[in-house]
Formats: C-alpha cells, sequence, structure tokens
C-alpha cells in the first residue's frame, strides 16, 4: 500500500511526465492523511496548477485551508521572485551606500527576469517548507513540475551550496587584501559590511547543506513517480527513476493511474519494463474511474479504492 511505501517520512515529493495524474495523486495522499489526524501542506510547485480544480475551490500562494489538518498552496513564480529580491533588496540597501541604492533597484528589476531566477526563489521557500516538517506540520506533499522542471528543481541545492561556497572563497580572499591595503595606507578599520555578507553567504550556505541533507536522507524524503500504462510515460518513469538514484532520492513506490480492468494483459505488458528494472519497489495501480475527482470526498474514495486493489 502507498501509505506503507512511503512510511514516516515527512517529504514527499509526486512527480512524473506531463498529464499522466501527479496532482491526483498528490492530492489523494494529502486527504488520506488529513484524515488519519496528520498536518499536512500541500503545495504545487507545477506553474500549471491544478489543485484548485481538484478540490473545486480557490487555492492561492499563501496557505489555503481545505479541511481539517490540511493547508493548501499553489506557488505563484512572480511573486515568489518579487518577495526573494525585496528581501535581498532590503539587505543591500541596509549595508551598501545610500548613493548606490538606485543602482542596487535597477539592477535587481533586470534580474527578475534571469534564467534561473525563478527556480532559486522557488527553492528558497521549499527550504522554509520542509523546516517546518516537524515543528508547524507533519508531512509535506509537493506536487511537481513534469519531470525536467523537477530534476532542475532537485540539482540546485548541489549547484548553489557549490556556488555559495565559492562566494565565500572570493569573499575572504577580498577582505584580506582590502585590509592588508588599509593597513598599508593606515586607514581606518572597514565597517562590519564585510562581515554581514560573509554571515548571510555563511547561513544560506549552511541552509542549502539542510535541504540537501533532507531530500538525500531516505528516513525523511521519498518521491513517489505518478504515471499511465503508455510506452512514452513508462520511459520517461524509468529515466526519472534512475536519475533520482543518482541522487540518492529514495523512490518508495510508482503509482499508475488510469488501470483498465478490461485489458490486464495489455496493461501487464506496459509495465514491464518498469518491474523489470525496479524490481523492488512497489508498483501501484490506480484503476481508471473514467472521470477526474473533484472534492475531498471524490479524493478520499480514490484511495480507498487504491487499497481495495
Amino acid at each position: 500500500m502507498l501509505l506503507d511505501a512511503i512510511g514516516g517520512r515527512g517529504a514527499i515529493f509526486v512527480g512524473g511526465k506531463g498529464g499522466v495524474g501527479k496532482t491526483t495523486v498528490a492530492a489523494m495522499l494529502a486527504v488520506t492523511l488529513a484524515e488519519r489526524g496528520e498536518r499536512v501542506r500541500l503545495v504545487s510547485t507545477d506553474p500549471a496548477h491544478n489543485l484548485g480544480h481538484l478540490f473545486d475551490r480557490t487555492v492561492g500562494d499563501g496557505p489555503t485551508t481545505l479541511g481539517a489538518g490540511l493547508l493548501a498552496h499553489e506557488l505563484d513564480p512572480e511573486r515568489t521572485v518579487a518577495a526573494h529580491l525585496a528581501e535581498i533588496e532590503s539587505f543591500l540597501r541596509e549595508i551598501m551606500p545610500r548613493e548606490s541604492h538606485a543602482e542596487i533597484t535597477r539592477h535587481l528589476d533586470r534580474s527578475s527576469h534571469a534564467p534561473g531566477m525563478a527556480e532559486a526563489a522557488l527553492l528558497d521557500r521549499l527550504c522554509d517548507m520542509t523546516e517546518s516538517v516537524g515543528r508547524d506540520v507533519d508531512r509535506l506533499i509537493v506536487d511537481t513540475a513534469p519531470t525536467g522542471h523537477t530534476l532542475a528543481l532537485l540539482s540546485l541545492p548541489e549547484m548553489m551550496a557549490a556556488w555559495t561556497e565559492g562566494l565565500l572563497k572570493n569573499r575572504a580572499e577580498a577582505d584580506r587584501f582590502a585590509a592588508k591595503a588599509r593597513q598599508l595606507a593606515g586607514g581606518a578599520p572597514e565597517p562590519d559590511r564585510n562581515a554581514r555578507i560573509r554571515g548571510v553567504l555563511s547561513r544560506r550556505r549552511e541552509r542549502l547543506g539542510r535541504l540537501r541533507n533532507r531530500l538525500s536522507d531516505p528516513q525523511r524524503t521519498a518521491f513517489v513517480i505518478a504515471t499511465i500504462p503508455e510506452r512514452m510515460p513508462v520511459l520517461e518513469t524509468l529515466a526519472l527513476s534512475r536519475t533520482l538514484a543518482q541522487a540518492h532520492i529514495a523512490v518508495p513506490a510508482i503509482v499508475v493511474n488510469r488501470i483498465s480492468r478490461s485489458e490486464p494483459s495489455v496493461v501487464e505488458d506496459r509495465l514491464a519494463p518498469i518491474r523489470a528494472a525496479l524490481p523492488q519497489t512497489p508498483v501501484i495501480a490506480l484503476p481508471d474511474r473514467g472521470r477526474e475527482p473533484t472534492g475531498w470526498a471524490d479524493l478520499a474514495s480514490l484511495y480507498e479504492a487504491l487499497a481495495r486493489c
């Protein structure tokens, strides 16, 4: 069973090829856990948000209560980037001379649409949300974007930690050089600006390190792959599982949507490559009911149907 497969892990990512029912699986899990008395945060990072459609109500960027124990967010990329840049601007305005403030604003305005900015801002929010597990919520369920976007996001903690480490080393070298120059010139000590910058970079490095460690900890994080019994989604499932294994991210289950009871042999043939490549990973069938579930009760009954398979 799916709940047995994910066990007590606090962070569950649900992903796969576009159009295979990732949101349905994530929402079904969230409702089921909430009905069992857990505090659940359900988050969509997919720009084509569907949580609101599934629950038949508006879900915004901020927390929306969908029922007892269940909060949901559909993360807005533009709002997330704006908040991320506003925080950076506030810090820079604190430590930089007033005459540089206009240039700071112009630079950050240009940065708002830079490649990778949305992902970096989203990563900051995911850092906050994963760190709330065990404190504010018991579970974090993340309905991810299609495979390519998700893999780019999951690779960011490693890349940005290395980049931040490089910034810290460069900053330390620059500080030592500037201190020597001031000493030779008999100048006054530099204000604590450099120390504050180093402090911010150090805290960011530690934060990214915690996220990276959480993602690669099979006791705390899992990635449930959703797919359907068709050739291309099956091939993408295999490729995704290999990439996640290389990143040391646990895949405790694969959920196969739209299982037709009328063609069991055809379905089994299509799923054979998954069973052969991942013999230790449970493949959980979700029967095709001919329509998309809508609302809490419908999603709860969907898990019951899965349990009967």
